[in-house]
């Protein structure tokens, strides 16, 4: 069994065997942003990361380096781009990022992927892009299952 369910902390050799295993790849996904004067900028990330890592734990799966950048915050809803440090995505890179991490992990032989959110605003366009991926393999005729999951809905 591998010491760690982190991606970045594996050679290619124990990740390929996890994978083979049937290991979920878990994809945390946050966004670099300010929170006021008490919390890290990345503080989305922080949060994402932590909830794969023991969800990870949980199924014996694998835990992607996290997406550190998300769709840009809705002005006055704890997020926006008022203060310094708040660094946004596009919609459609942010479409695309999902797709293509999606057919990546695929490629790698992952059967499962998870995305986890932790910025609420990323929700539709990572959506978007993980039904492009899943459409296309399927049209290859590859069985890979991919979801969305946000924390907060089981915290």
């Amino acid at each position: 069994m591998p010491t760690s369910v982190l991606m970045e902390e594996l050679d290619a050799f124990t990740y390929r065997e996890m994978i083979g295993r049937g290991a979920p790849v878990i994809v945390p996904v946050g966004a670099t942003e300010q929170h006021g004067p008490h919390l890290p900028l990345q503080t989305d990330v922080l949060l994402a990361k932590a909830m794969s890592t023991r969800l990870a734990e949980a199924v014996d799966g694998v835990v992607a380096a996290p997406v550190v950048y998300g769709y840009k915050s809705q002005q006055r809803s704890g997020g926006g781009n008022h203060l310094a440090g708040t660094t946004s995505l596009d919609a459609t890179t942010l479409i695309a990022i999902a797709r293509t991490l999606t057919l990546e992990f695929a490629r790698h032989g992952a059967r499962q992927v998870v995305f986890l959110n932790g910025h609420f605003e990323n929700y539709q366009f990572l959506y978007e892009g993980v039904e492009l991926a899943t459409t296309e393999l399927k049209q290859r005729g590859e069985d890979v299952s991919a979801i969305l999951l946000s924390y907060w809905d089981f915290v």
